[in-house]
């Protein structure tokens, strides 16, 4: 038996990522902000109540979650553009 019978080796396909490096700027431009409008809006609910419920709550933990991935993938996004690769 032949070590090419078990060694078979497949041609290489490059890798080609889903989102291009020309749009990393556009997508934090546009993510951070997102992620600051949810931020205010979180700090307004926060401000504006005085007893809080379990509605409320549930209100709550959606704009901090919405808020923290818009801003984490926002920041990821912009230290990609400017060549910090993470």
């Amino acid at each position: 038996m032949g070590a090419d019978k078990f060694f078979y080796a497949k041609p290489l396909v490059p890798y080609t990522p889903p989102i291009t490096q020309e749009s990393y700027g556009l997508l934090s431009l546009t993510l951070t902000p997102m992620g600051l409008f949810f931020v205010l809006w979180f700090f307004a609910v926060q401000a504006g109540s005085t007893k809080t419920g379990l509605r409320q709550f549930v209100k709550e933990i959606l704009m901090s979650i919405s808020a923290s991935l818009f801003l984490g993938a926002g920041s990821i996004f912009g230290l990609l553009a400017l060549g910090i690769y993470v």
